[in-house]
């Protein structure tokens, strides 16, 4: 019982230096005035909601963004999207 209990700490101090990081360097590219958020959803695989429509077409059209080192790449969701497969 303890091991899962500590399994789900490290596993939530592992998403949040995920998310601290990716917000970090997405925050020296993308605009200031955006207002955005990461949901880290499992196997590499992130969702980037935005508040507007205008925000998200302008991320859309950066295309790729360079994380230094690595890249993010930006897909269309789809309904039978499931990031355990």
């Amino acid at each position: 019982m303890q091991e899962k209990s500590s399994q789900k700490i490290i596993s939530a101090e592992r998403k949040s230096a995920v998310d601290d990081y990716l917000h970090r360097k997405l925050s020296l590219v993308w605009k200031e005035g955006m207002n955005w958020k990461i949901i880290l959803i499992g196997k590499g695989f992130n969702d980037f909601p935005f508040n507007s429509i205008e925000d998200m077409r302008k991320i859309w059209a950066l295309g790729v963004v360079n994380l230094n080192p690595g890249l993010l790449r930006f897909m269309k969701w789809t309904n039978d999207f499931n990031p355990m497969n």
